[in-house]
């Protein structure tokens, strides 16, 4: 049985209705952290560490409950083989509230990036979960077990989900949390049959997401192409979706807490084959005096863009032909970055258009 030291940490983590998810920054290091769960309530616990990370150190992050049943971020984060596939975490880990997690390694020089999710085990059920650190190249959604979706946990800088193949399921949904949250204020790019997700990616600089049927409990297979902290730099087809994050997005409100400041999320610049008519619909908060959020379409036959210029709390909607587009986030203190979501959409027909028409005015009752 463990002995509770005088000094307790409360933290900072992001706390759900049924979940929490926690990073390396909300946890002090040789200080137990207490997260805000239900208390006698059972909870399924996932983890991951840093790719290439010292596995000592994951080995010396503890989590542990009251009854002094305990885990480690390393012991959680190898990944069960199943269905012939070994990059999806195991879903029979469990700890009941109240959950301690303590970061041991004081003397560590340096510090190895790590995420937790402890989701309620008797509410929700649960997604396969995939560890970012093991995945592959290719990310097959099936993993033995029919399921409405999937989520990717990650201690990684970022991570890239490109090239979607979402089988005979006519539309799916990627939001920034975990597979027990539903509500729409946490999605963040939609994958459509008819919008050509196979030349579709999304960048995430933030510990999770999750990919779900749009009809939510209906279940799906799909597959995509995974890396970690690449930029995706590839020119774009005519037809392609993407979103574009700020580090740590969860919503128009909120942020993870993440051990990176990833730089390379501040400026972006894609290419198109070709003139195509590009939407972008976009919400930015938390803009600081003198912070700038720069966005801007061109065309191949003008060096001139049409540029969109947001120094405070804007959410609104533009489409223009264009070939290539363009992200400048201009943040004179380095230790702070505008919360921003712009989410684009090319190659589209008239009627795709009033859809995006009507998702902006959906998306504006949460903000």
């Amino acid at each position: 049985v463990f002995l509770f030291l005088s000094v307790l940490s409360l933290g900072a983590a992001v706390v759900f209705q049924n979940s929490v998810v926690i990073t390396s920054a909300d946890v002090p290091v040789d200080v137990p952290l207490l997260l805000n769960l239900q208390s006698g309530t059972a909870y399924r616990v996932y983890a991951t560490f840093a790719y290439g990370g010292d596995e000592e150190y994951a080995k010396n992050v503890k989590i542990y409950d009251y009854s002094g049943a305990s885990l480690t971020v390393y012991g959680l984060d190898q990944p069960k083989p199943n269905n012939g596939k070994d990059y999806f975490l195991d879903n029979l880990r469990f700890l009941r509230a109240p959950i301690y997690v303590h970061d041991t390694n004081k003397e560590a020089a340096v510090r190895v990036p790590f995420t937790i999710y402890a989701v309620d085990a008797n509410k929700i059920v649960s997604f396969p979960v995939v560890s970012a650190r093991s995945a592959p190249s290719q990310v097959d959604s099936d993993n033995g077990f029919v399921a409405a979706g999937l989520t990717v946990l990650s201690a990684e800088q970022s991570f890239t989900m490109s090239a979607f193949d979402i089988g005979s399921v006519s539309s799916m949904v990627i939001s920034s949390v975990g597979f027990d949250e539903s509500d729409s204020k946490y999605n963040v790019m939609a994958l459509n049959s008819g919008n050509s997700p196979h030349v579709s990616f999304l960048t995430v600089y933030g510990p999770i997401t999750t990919l779900f049927n749009a009809k939510w409990g209906i279940n799906a297979r799909f597959q995509f192409a995974f890396s970690r902290n690449t930029k995706y730099d590839y020119q774009l087809s005519p037809g392609a979706s993407f979103s574009l994050l700020s580090p740590g997005y969860l919503s128009a409100t909120q942020s993870y807490q993440i051990p990176y400041t990833p730089t390379d999320a501040l400026t972006s610049s894609f290419t198109f084959g070709a003139n195509n008519y590009v939407q972008v619909w976009y919400q930015v908060r938390d803009v600081q005096a003198a912070e700038n959020v720069n966005f801007q379409f061109a065309t191949a036959e003008n060096s001139q863009p049409t540029s969109i210029d947001i120094k405070n709390d804007q959410q609104s909607w533009q489409g223009q032909w264009a070939n290539k587009v363009a992200l400048n986030v201009q943040n004179t203190n380095g230790n702070h970055v505008p919360r921003f979501l712009f989410q684009i959409t090319s190659g589209c027909s008239l009627s795709f258009s009033l859809l995006g028409m009507l998702l902006v005015s959906l998306f504006s009752r949460f903000y």
